[in-house]
């Protein structure tokens, strides 16, 4: 069988089978990987089956910036990641507050319940509520206001600065991206 992709050959049998502008893209693809025009085709029909596989894969748009560029998902995470670790933050100031608030309101009642209830079965059944109720606001501020803390200041799995810078750069890759789709969009236009 005669290989109808010799050398020379290539143009007359891609002008039989491609229409004029695909088969410039070939060409350019050709010229700017510097192979030949077989080897361009070849690399073009695996690309865009590969990008037909990446279509049903994700099942959205391809031109979706989270499908093609990593570090744009990554920053997704990283501002998850910081938004969620300062409302941690808050979440434990909030529960330290109402586990405070608790104590104190337990021991003034306590204190009320031993300085002017009369001795009875009655109120030593409240006063032993009141100290479950105390180890409740205890075991809470041990379990989790203070292990979270620690768990805070750990920082095991990012250092915050690192997060936030790390942020700031993408973003300043994006803006100059953007900056640059822009003014080719606009010398297109002129």
């Amino acid at each position: 069988m005669r290989n109808p992709f010799k050398k020379g050959s290539e143009d007359k049998v891609l002008e039989k089978v491609l229409s004029e502008d695909a088969l410039e893209i070939v060409r350019a693809y050709a010229r700017e990987r510097e192979v030949d025009l077989k080897k361009a085709l070849e690399d073009l029909i695996r690309k865009g089956y590969r990008y037909s596989q990446l279509e049903k894969m994700y099942g959205k748009s391809l031109h979706d910036r989270e499908v093609w560029d990593k570090r744009y998902y990554y920053l997704k995470i990283e501002a998850g990641y910081l938004y969620y670790r300062m409302r941690f933050r808050d979440a434990l100031e909030e529960l330290r507050s109402m586990a405070m608030i608790l104590m104190g309101t337990v021991r003034s009642l306590e204190l009320c319940y031993q300085r002017y209830a009369p001795k009875s079965e009655a109120v030593q059944k409240e006063l032993e509520e009141l100290e479950k109720l105390k180890k409740l606001a205890q075991y809470y501020t041990q379990n989790y206001v203070l292990a979270g803390r620690r768990e805070l200041e750990e920082k095991k799995y990012a250092e915050d600065e690192d997060v936030i810078k790390s942020i700031e750069e993408t973003l300043e890759r994006y803006k100059e991206m953007l900056k640059r789709e822009r003014e080719s969009r606009s010398l297109e236009s002129s």
